[in-house]
């Protein structure tokens, strides 16, 4: 579910004609997602889409007590 919305919210903005998009930390507030996992699935989803127009994609991630969340 959350590589669909990431998806379509890509390919909605790439229609739009915007160069840069920010995602913020889905589901990982209220749901408790881990935030490992929601930054491995939101790179898997640039990676797979094809853009025309966008050229910076950024997830901003607030990572907690001190620790650093990487994505491989």
């Amino acid at each position: 579910m959350l590589s669909d919305v990431v998806t379509e919210c890509l390919e909605q903005a790439d229609s739009d004609g915007f160069s840069s998009m920010a995602f913020p930390p889905l589901g990982t507030g209220y749901l408790s997602f881990p935030a490992h996992r929601v930054a491995e699935i939101m790179f898997d989803c640039i990676e797979d889409v094809s853009s025309n127009t966008l050229n910076t994609i950024s997830i901003v991630m607030h990572p907690h007590k001190d620790s650093f969340i990487q994505v491989q």
